[in-house]
């Protein structure tokens, strides 16, 4: 029974091998949702910005 091996095993305190990898691949994740959140959020709200800046825009008149 492998599998009864491997769990007893963690519960006697040996350390996951990978443990190290999934935090990195997770601090990864983390950091690249983060900055394609900001980077739509930056890009909707310029968007957004310069269709209100559009409308707002004083029509100029020849003096």
């Amino acid at each position: 029974m492998a599998t009864d091996d491997f769990f007893r095993a963690r519960l006697d305190g040996m350390v996951d091998p990978c443990r190290g990898l999934k935090h990195a691949y997770s601090a990864a994740l983390i950091a690249v949702w983060a900055t394609w959140r900001m980077g739509a959020m930056t890009l909707f709200g310029g968007l957004i910005d310069a269709q209100f800046a559009q409308q707002r825009r004083p029509l100029l008149t020849p003096s």
